[in-house]
Formats: C-alpha cells, structure tokens, sequence
C-alpha cells in the first residue's frame, strides 16, 4: 500500500533528520554492510548531494533479496537545495518510482 510507504518514508526521513543533528559534534568510523530485505521484498538505498555549484544530485538503487539490482537511477536536479531536502526529494523519488514500477513491498 503507497499510503504506508509515505508514511514509512516521512519516518526514515525524521529518524535520519534526527540522527544528524544528534551526531554533528561525534566522529567516529564503522562498517557499514547493505543488509537484504525479507523475501518478496525490495530495499531501495538513497543519497543525495549538494553542490555549491547550484546543482543537486539524487541517487537510487532498487535491490531484490538476490541482491540483484533491479533499478537504479541518477538524477541531477538545477537550483541549489537545503540537503535535508534534498534526501527528502530522493525519497519521494523513491515512492514515484515504486509506483510507477508496481514495486509495492518496498523498505529502505
């Protein structure tokens, strides 16, 4: 259900808003490892980059259990962009995309 992927988009994109204005003043290193969705699921994984260039870049990959790529796609977007919204335009990317392609089990 679409309506259930905003709403678990809105909350990945809060928890990771929150997740950076707690980590600013830490630095640290670790590993981190795509990890694959349940069966019958897909993961998608997001970026988005913000250039002092008056660009902004978008990044998806759609991935089965297989881990075999399914989708991906690279966009460049004109006007320069806070990066928080940024990363909230990959997501809504995201759930166009799903709609689009009939991906209805989707996480990140």
């Amino acid at each position: 259900n679409y309506g259930s992927l905003v709403n678990n988009s809105i909350d990945y994109l809060r928890e990771s808003q929150s997740a950076n204005q707690h980590s600013k003043s830490v630095v640290s290193q670790m590993e981190v490892r795509w990890r694959r969705p349940p069966a019958g699921w897909i993961k998608c994984n997001t970026d988005g980059a913000v250039s002092n260039k008056d660009f902004s870049r978008i990044g998806l990959v759609f991935r089965d259990e297989n881990e075999k790529a399914l989708l991906a796609s690279a966009l460049k977007q004109h006007g320069w962009m806070a990066p928080l919204v940024v990363e909230a335009l990959a997501i809504w990317k995201v759930v166009t995309v799903a709609r689009e392609r009939n991906f209805a089990r989707v996480i990140f």
